[in-house]
């Protein structure tokens, strides 16, 4: 596995439970002489330290209404919602279906504000860095003037959708193979 892939995906395990109130137990099968192994040690570590650093987040949370996203799960304490961001899609982080208005947010681990912009539809969180600032999981603490609810349904309900034409496509676009068999690789099995 690549390097911190098995950290997220444990920060990723207890954000879950956290998110409905719940515990984590985590299993370590130790070696035969009863020692711990350095991997699980390394692991346990990084992921004791993000905890510490992401504390409120996890700890003593209530249960959170919030639960879609495509790279991020959620927790939350009163009024503050914790977005925990899996996959850092860069300078521009998104909320979509926030229904409760959002006062202030910032960086958890670091106290940093971050910038944002909400409508009827979403909230984006703006002017962030191009890369992670925490791992293996960034947390974003949205402050809400009231317990956060999402509602994607009436996203997809009611936002707009633009109306893009067909996309086009020139002959001279694809490099066909004699026996009609791959366009550039791709297996067309052509009858």
């Amino acid at each position: 596995m690549m390097p911190g892939r098995l950290q997220r995906l444990s920060v990723r395990n207890l954000v879950y439970c956290a998110h409905d109130a719940g515990n984590y137990l985590l299993n370590i099968g130790p070696k035969a002489d009863g020692s711990i192994p350095e991997e699980s040690v390394r692991i346990l570590t990084e992921v004791g330290q993000w905890t510490s650093r992401n504390a409120e987040s996890i700890h003593t949370q209530d249960r959170c209404q919030p639960h879609r996203s495509n790279y991020a799960g959620f927790t939350r304490k009163g009024n503050t919602l914790y977005m925990h961001v899996y996959f850092w899609p860069g300078e521009t982080v998104s909320l979509a279906g926030l229904k409760t208005g959002v006062k202030s947010a910032r960086l958890l681990a670091s106290g940093q504000q971050v910038k944002f912009q909400q409508d009827r539809f979403r909230v984006r969180f703006t002017g962030l860095p191009a890369e992670a600032p925490d791992q293996p999981v960034t947390t974003i603490a949205i402050d809400c003037e009231s317990e956060p609810v999402q509602d994607t349904d009436f996203v997809r309900r009611e936002r707009p959708r633009n109306n893009f034409e067909p996309a086009q496509f020139e002959p001279a676009h694809f490099e066909l193979a004699r026996n009609c068999n791959s366009v550039r690789g791709f297996d067309l099995r052509c009858a």
